[in-house]
Formats: C-alpha cells, structure tokens, sequence
C-alpha cells in the first residue's frame, strides 16, 4: 500500500477538520486486506464495511475512540464528496492518473 496523495476538508455543518489520505495497492494483493493490516499496525480497531461505499470502518483508541476512520474507493468518494471537496478531488484525480492500481480514500476524523 502506498500514499499518493493527502487532503483536508471542513464540512460547513461540521465543527471539525477532516483529513483524507488517497492510497493506491498493488493488483496482486486482496486490497482491503492490504488497508486493514496498515490501519491494524497503527493502533487502529476496524471492521469490515457492509454497505457502500464502505469497504471498511474503525475507531482509535479501542478502549475510549476518540477518532473514526472510514475507507471507500476513490471512484465512490469522488461520486459523492466533490461538490464539497472539489480541491481534494481534482487533486486525487490527478495522483491517481494512468497508475494501473486500486485506489481507495482513508477519511480520518475526530469524534466529537
């Protein structure tokens, strides 16, 4: 797995600042797996997702989760969250470019 590109946006009905990391896997590798074990290592407590766009869902720390992670592929983020993180998007669009990989979009964010 590897970090191609990150983005920050503030929804206006929002009171917090999120953060959006675009990462790319290897066509060899089961990707969520690849995402899973990386968040696992870092101290994350995930899930896998059972609705779309959600491939997989987790908080931080495990015993009192101050912070959520929520992980969808790049082409449903830009489906649904360009009209409000226009810059993010054009941005990931471009680092994602002729790369012949999967892309998927981390979205951290505290809990309030």
């Amino acid at each position: 797995m590897r970090i191609l590109a990150e983005g920050r946006g503030a929804n206006p009905g929002n009171d917090w600042e999120q953060s959006y990391v675009l990462v790319a896997t290897s066509p060899h590798v089961e990707p969520v797996d690849a995402i899973e074990t990386a968040l696992w290592s870092t101290g994350w407590v995930t899930s896998r997702g059972d609705l779309d766009p959600l491939v997989l869902g987790g908080d931080r720390p495990k015993n009192h989760p101050e912070y959520g992670v929520a992980v969808q592929r790049l082409d449903s983020f830009i489906d649904s969250s360009c009209f409000e993180y226009e810059d993010v998007c054009e941005e990931f669009r471009k680092a994602a470019r002729g790369k012949g990989l999967e892309f998927f979009v981390v979205d951290f964010m505290p809990y309030v």
